[in-house]
């Protein structure tokens, strides 16, 4: 398994583990919610749409996902769909934001809508990684020669965000964190209440 591969598993496990708390913290939801908890949510969401959204997806779309275009019919049609649901993911984060909104100012329903709804996210978006961790990236190891590994590998590394002079992934390192510290245990380091 190649470098730029492995990178790709591994920022799908980090969402993993940040939808996994989301889902069973919103699962736990209930009026009135504990203002801890909506800090937590929040700041999933707030990861959920900078770091996905405007890195990973952009990583993936330029990085592998034109390298492999037009060499493959079925491929090239699940690579649209993929294509398709990141387009779409980032107004649902922020529809899942003013969800949330809606349920720390609302009533019953809107908790009950908010954890509908994120549930159906949360879902949603296993599949759309299990689709690339299925389909594409596997097809890609295929097609795809070790240069061409090499230098998507050296392309993910050489990523900065030119405000900061850090590499990307050190930018939302101290945002997981942050999640981490606000998620109750057993899925955070926060007192349960």
């Amino acid at each position: 398994m190649h470098l730029a591969h492995l990178h790709w598993l591994s920022e799908h496990r980090t969402l993993s583990a940040v939808l996994s708390a989301m889902r069973q913290l919103t699962a736990s939801l209930s009026p009135p919610c504990h203002p801890d908890d909506l800090r937590a949510l929040r700041a999933m969401l707030l990861y959920l749409s900078d770091y996905p959204e405007r890195v990973h997806h952009a990583q993936e779309e330029s990085q592998l996902f034109r390298r492999l275009l037009g060499r493959d019919v079925e491929l090239d049609e699940a690579i649209e769909r993929l294509h398709k649901q990141h387009g779409r993911s980032l107004s649902a984060v922020h529809r899942l934001e003013h969800l949330l909104n809606r349920a720390e100012f609302g009533q019953t329903t809107d908790v009950t809508l908010f954890r509908f709804e994120a549930d159906r996210f949360v879902a949603s978006y296993y599949d759309h990684m299990r689709h690339e961790e299925q389909d594409v990236l596997p097809a890609a190891e295929a097609m795809l020669g070790d240069a061409e590994w090499d230098d998507m590998a050296a392309g993910l590394a050489n990523e900065r965000d030119p405000l900061h002079a850090l590499s990307v992934e050190a930018r939302y390192e101290e945002l997981l964190s942050t999640i981490v510290r606000l998620t109750p245990a057993p899925l955070g380091l926060a007192d349960p209440h």
